[in-house]
């Protein structure tokens, strides 16, 4: 399936970014970077992906916003360099930070 594929699948265009993010799958601990992120999910680049599926915990920061985001989701898709998250609803303070995290996005380190 290509990006193009994908794409049109998601509910959400993704906006592509660089962004540290830390995870937690299975109760460890991992870092990688969030290549693209929507305000449904994220592609997150990193040696470790876990099995479709899993459960995870990340958190990230944004110089825009006062508090790190702290999400919770579930592997849906494995790549040779990263995994495919889809974010878990979440309380409606968490949405909007993502919502106005997503929205200045330009593409890039934000």
């Amino acid at each position: 399936m290509t990006e193009t594929d994908l794409q049109n699948k998601r509910k959400t265009y993704r906006k592509s970014c660089l962004m540290v993010v830390d995870f937690t799958i299975r109760g460890r601990f991992y870092s990688g970077c969030i290549k693209d992120i929507s305000v449904n999910g994220a592609f997150i680049e990193s040696h470790y992906h876990g099995s479709i599926g899993d459960e995870i915990q990340l958190t990230f920061s944004n110089p825009d916003i006062s508090k790190p985001i702290k999400l919770t989701g579930k592997v849906m898709r494995i790549a040779l360099d990263g995994f495919g998250v889809k974010f878990n609803k979440y309380h409606s303070t968490q949405n909007e930070m993502l919502e106005v995290l997503v929205d200045r996005i330009k593409g890039g380190w934000i």
